[in-house]
């Protein structure tokens, strides 16, 4: 991986509507996956609520704003990266076992205890000191 974000521009998302400003973003991506949750709401989505699935859930809440919603991202996602760094775990994304990635997160849905046992090397289970 180049460490490239493709799905991001200027240290924005890449969007439909050609906005540059973190800002601006955020407020029309509100206003219209708003719109996109309340259509939902009124006209569910049929189907298994597994990884076939959820896509097309991304797809009808973020479209009108991404090109790219509803595709399965193939880069490291810097939400996740920061989440995991704000609340103090070291994870190695690379290391993550993908099939039992998906296997513990097809668990938590079902309410299996300790879904993620065993799942990577990758998470240190250990939290480091904070920060500042």
């Amino acid at each position: 991986m180049s460490g490239e974000d493709p799905y991001v521009a200027g240290g924005v998302l890449v969007n439909k509507l050609g906005i540059t400003s973190a800002a601006a973003l955020s407020q029309a991506e509100a206003d219209l996956t708003l719109v996109a949750i309340l259509r939902l709401s009124v006209h569910p989505l049929p189907g298994d609520y597994d990884l076939e699935h959820l896509p097309e859930f991304h797809r009808q809440i973020f479209s009108a704003v991404y090109a790219w919603a509803g595709r399965i991202r193939t880069v490291d996602i810097a939400f996740f990266r920061q989440l995991a760094r704000d609340a103090g775990w070291r994870i190695a994304w690379r290391d993550l076992d993908a099939a039992k990635n998906n296997q513990a997160s097809s668990a938590r849905f079902t309410a299996t205890p300790n879904p993620w046992s065993g799942c990577s090397t990758a998470w240190s289970g250990r939290r480091r000191a904070p920060t500042g």
